[in-house]
C-alpha cells in the first residue's frame, strides 16, 4: 500500500513586497502635502489685525507684486468705491460729498453680516470683512462688507 500522508496547510507568510513601502511613503507624501495649503491660509491671515481693530487708511492700487498680499489692515479702495456710489445713489447727491471716516476689520456672523431680513436665508457662517463709516457734513452712514466688497449692506 502506499504512504499516505496527512497534509496540513499553512498559511503563507506576507511577504514584504517593495510595493508596501512605496504605499507608506506616497501615502506619507499626500498627508505633508495636504497640510502645506491649510499652514498657507493660517500664515496669510496671521498678518491681518484682530477684529475690532481701526484703520482710516485705504489701500490703493500699486504695481508691485507684493502689494497683492497686504500686511496691513487697509479697506482696499475698490470697496471704499463701491460704498461711495451706492451711498450717492441712494442720497442723489455726488460721490465727492462723502468721505470714509473709518474702516474696521469685523467677523460677521453669517453671509447676511448679521443684518439678515425677515424669511432672508443666510449661510451659518463666519465670515469676515469690513464695518466702513462714511461723513458726509455732520450726517454718517455704517456699512457692512464682507472681505471682498461683493457684498454691502448699509447698517443704519
Amino acid at each position: 500500500m502506499s504512504d499516505l500522508r496527512t497534509i496540513y496547510f499553512q498559511p503563507r507568510k506576507p511577504e514584504n513586497s517593495p510595493n508596501v513601502g512605496k504605499c507608506w511613503s506616497v501615502l506619507l507624501w499626500l498627508s505633508l502635502l495636504s497640510i502645506v495649503p491649510v499652514q498657507g491660509c493660517a500664515s496669510a491671515d496671521q498678518g491681518l489685525s484682530p477684529a475690532g481693530q481701526n484703520s482710516s487708511a485705504i489701500a490703493t492700487p500699486s504695481s508691485s507684486p507684493s502689494s497683492l498680499v497686504s500686511q496691513s489692515p487697509m479697506l482696499p479702495q475698490a470697496i471704499a468705491d463701491k460704498i461711495i456710489a451706492d451711498l450717492a445713489q441712494r442720497t442723489g447727491e455726488p460721490a465727492s460729498a462723502f468721505a470714509v471716516q473709518s474702516s474696521e476689520n469685523k467677523t460677521w456672523p453669517d453671509s447676511c453680516l448679521g443684518l439678515a431680513q425677515e424669511g432672508q436665508m443666510c449661510a451659518q457662517v463666519m465670515t469676515p470683512g469690513w464695518q466702513v463709516t462714511v461723513q458726509s457734513g455732520q450726517k454718517n452712514w455704517v456699512y457692512r462688507t464682507n472681505q471682498n466688497g461683493r457684498t454691502i449692506l448699509l447698517e443704519s
